[in-house]
């Protein structure tokens, strides 16, 4: 008697299985057709833009990333993000002016509108937005991703060292004041934890959220128990850029 409720019971915790569930299904297909997502373009003249510099890292491996920064040459801190997704994965707007989103914003729910700017990539901050602020930005690709040389290892130390080298390159660069900051979401949060570790002499803050620094707690089996849907997801984003 108890094992059929305890059935019933791991039945009805599935959205296809609850009340409501056409209503649910309905608002999840209208949500990937059409995401409540607004893109916009800059300013002509707002942000000046150098895309695929190089970063050579402390074993000869060039790294690249795309810096944002306000027109006039004034020094100013800088707010540094690396990940494996593409640094060029950008939203495209179509000419009836929708735009043309990633698949990860269609596959994963979003609770709400977003609004961010054409220069924006998965989970990093919107560099219009920021150097508007009176900040630097600079998106990297990690080592074996986007336009980076090398061969990618994730939730690596080298990563870790990576980066170290990304801050120190930021730090050093006329338009910089020497302050750098890091600055994202999940993945973009490990290589924020990743790089502090080294304790790069540029880097003066770190945000990083909905992260984690044990991967097999974190990711692999939460709760102790096995994840089996993210990380499919995941692994088909990864290997899109791959093969991008």
């Amino acid at each position: 008697m108890s094992n059929n409720r305890s059935d019933d019971q791991a039945r009805h915790d599935r959205p296809w299985s609850r009340p409501g569930r056409g209503r649910y299904a309905l608002t999840r297909l209208s949500g990937m057709l059409r995401p409540d997502i607004s893109v916009y373009r800059p300013e002509p003249g707002k942000v000046h833009i150098e895309n695929d510099l190089p970063v050579v890292t402390r074993d000869g491996t060039v790294l690249r990333v795309n810096v944002h920064r306000p027109p006039d040459a004034a020094p100013v801190p800088v707010i540094l993000f690396a990940h494996p997704y593409g640094k060029d994965d950008l939203p495209a707007l179509t000419a009836s002016g929708r735009p043309k989103l990633s698949f990860r914003y269609r596959i994963m729910r979003q609770t709400g509108p977003l609004v961010f700017s054409s220069l924006t990539t998965w989970e990093g901050p919107d560099p219009v937005w920021w150097v508007g602020q009176g900040y630097a930005v600079v998106n990297c690709d990690l080592r074996g991703a986007g336009t980076s040389q090398g061969t990618g290892a994730l939730l690596s130390a080298q990563e870790g060292e990576d980066v170290h080298d990304l801050i120190e390159w930021a730090g050093a660069q006329p338009w910089s004041s020497g302050a750098v900051g890091m600055l994202g979401v999940s993945y973009l949060a490990l290589t924020q934890w990743r790089a502090a570790s080294t304790r790069p002499p540029s880097l003066k803050a770190i945000a990083p959220w909905e992260g984690f620094t044990d991967a097999y707690r974190g990711l692999a089996r939460p709760g102790g128990v096995q994840e089996n849907g993210f990380l499919r997801i995941w692994d088909l984003g990864l290997k899109k850029v791959r093969q991008a």
